[in-house]
């Protein structure tokens, strides 16, 4: 691509330079001519045979060569600064490709060694029972980099499907709080039946009380919909939530409460599995899975905790816009993922670089996914197949976020 666009530069500015050299020619040939065609004007009543006549009686039209003249050569100058102008330029923009390609040709090299199979941590298997087998093979490895203002994506093995862990937290609940949000939205502006309850100026377009609303302004949940309302409270009881593996929540004792909003974002923060585990039972599964549909999520095809790095790529791309938009959820989702403290992965490629992200890490998958708040934001996703969490697990993984760092901040468009 950035080939093409080099070559293009060069063709259009060669075919201008080539106009004006043209147009330069074509001056100075209509000054000679000019020239060569100066006019004599003899006295009166000499004949044109005459052989002679006094110089001093010679009248010409110097005078008016001489101005178009100096005018066509002001001309002639003002197009030579052009094309001084033009040729610094294409030296400007060279360098430019040059510094680009040469940014990219490093990152390159660095990738290319990095996902060379023999230069990868090693991950260790076990059996059937959970016993290690001794067994140890290069960690499968994919990635996936997108530009969220340009659209422009680069990644490798991003098709690959892998068991995401705790990463999939991330994309149920930004599909439960967009469901909420819609939910709220069509509760103050439309009535049952679907028709609207304000006119285009604002003013209602019914009489007394709002019809969904309460008398405090609390909406009205009927019959099913009790599952949108996330202000209600959460009560712990651990002989009927406990589950084991990451979280805050096990560390509570019974009777510890949240509201649900507060649960989703202790899925998001710490990764909890009692959160995770409630507000699923709480909210189901049916707007997952038209999200699923709607964003064509491959991993859906295998299982609910089945995702590719560019499936995850995907739901960053929708988190961004929703946590950036005017939801009254969004700065809960986005200050919870901000905040996540496991930031041995992406986040610690990226300090001081603030990163919104969440981590998977269980048997076999040692994954993070990120929407990095550079001046230009983008979102990366690494997935590994690796599952020590040992220190060459994430310096690995460090070590591709930082050159797609470097790619990113080198490259007016990455493609």
């Amino acid at each position: 691509m950035i080939y093409k666009k080099k070559y293009r530069l060069y063709k259009s500015l060669t075919i201008l330079l080539s106009a004006l050299l043209v147009l330069s020619l074509a001056v100075f040939a209509f000054l000679l001519g000019n020239k060569s065609k100066q006019k004599t004007v003899l006295p009166e009543n000499s004949s044109s045979e005459s052989s002679s006549f006094e110089a001093s009686e010679i009248v010409t039209e110097t005078e008016t060569v001489t101005t178009s003249a100096d005018t066509a050569e002001d001309v002639t100058s003002a197009y030579i600064e052009r094309i001084d102008e033009l040729e610094a330029l294409i030296e400007k923009y060279e360098a430019a490709y040059a510094d680009d390609l040469s940014v990219r040709a490093e990152c390159m090299a660095e990738l290319i060694e990095l996902l060379a199979v023999e230069n990868r941590p090693l991950r260790s298997h076990i059996d059937d029972e959970g016993e290690p087998t001794g067994e140890l093979t290069p960690a499968e490895v994919a990635f996936c980099y997108t530009d969220l203002t340009t659209g422009a994506v680069f990644s490798y093995n991003a098709d690959k499907i892998m068991y995401s862990a705790s990463l999939i937290k991330a994309p149920y609940v930004y599909a439960m709080l967009k469901a909420v949000a819609t939910f709220e939205y069509n509760k103050l502006n439309f009535s049952a039946d679907g028709s609207p309850l304000y006119a285009e100026d604002g003013s209602p377009l019914f009489e007394g009380k709002h019809p969904n609303l309460d008398a405090e302004g609390n909406i009205i949940y009927l019959d099913g919909e009790e599952k949108y309302d996330l202000s209600k409270t959460w009560v712990y009881n651990s002989s009927t939530m406990f589950v084991e593996g990451s979280g805050e929540i096990q560390k509570k004792d019974d009777g510890f409460t949240l509201t649900y909003l507060e649960l989703a974002c202790y899925a998001l923060k710490y990764s909890d599995n009692i959160a995770f585990s409630e507000i699923r039972k709480y909210f189901g599964l049916n707007e997952h899975n038209e999200m699923l549909e709607i964003l064509g999520i491959a991993g859906a095809e295998k299982g609910f905790m089945q995702l590719s790095a560019a499936d995850c790529a995907k739901y960053l791309t929708e988190i961004y816009k929703f946590c950036e938009g005017d939801s009254k959820y969004a700065a809960a989702m986005k200050e919870a993922m901000l905040s996540a403290p496991y930031t041995v992965m992406i986040p610690a490629a990226m300090s001081p670089i603030p990163c919104a992200h969440k981590y998977g890490w269980d048997i076999g998958a040692y994954h993070d996914m990120a929407i990095v708040y550079d001046e230009r934001p983008f979102s990366l996703v690494i997935m590994t197949d690796l599952d020590r969490g040992q220190s060459a697990d994430y310096i690995y993984i460090q070590n591709i976020a930082k050159v797609m760092l470097k790619l990113h901040q080198g490259n007016g468009e990455l493609t």
